[in-house]
């Protein structure tokens, strides 16, 4: 007879959360253009997360819409969204953390990646 709980030695290993590494994957996914990638690390990412964090309507429960319809250049609309939002939030904190009239470091027109 084998017993109901199998010894801790023969258990799989439990896997790690990894929120910013799915988060990266899911945009990585996104611009590459590999819907399956692009899904299954949404999957992960919002796995835990409160529903209210990606419905409808917040830019996470967008992406999660644009991705369970296959649409990648509207997910990737969204991620763009955030990205521009995301440097206007830099600016904004540059020009009252240096509160003088400097060089913007980040010109506008600009793109960059954010990552978690």
């Amino acid at each position: 007879m084998s017993p109901a709980i199998p010894p801790t030695g023969t258990l799989p290993p439990r896997p790690v959360a990894n929120p910013s590494g799915d988060y990266r994957t899911m945009v990585e996914a996104i611009q590459a253009d590999d819907l399956p990638a692009a899904q299954q690390a949404f999957g992960r990412f919002t796995r835990g997360l409160p529903a209210a964090t990606y419905d409808g309507s917040t830019s996470l429960g967008k992406i999660g819409a644009a991705l369970d319809k296959g649409d990648l250049d509207g997910a990737r609309t969204i991620l763009n969204g955030l990205e521009t939002k995301a440097i206007k939030v830099l600016r904004a904190v540059q020009s009252v953390t240096e509160g003088g009239e400097k060089s913007d470091p980040v010109p506008p027109g600009s793109t960059f990646r954010i990552t978690v």
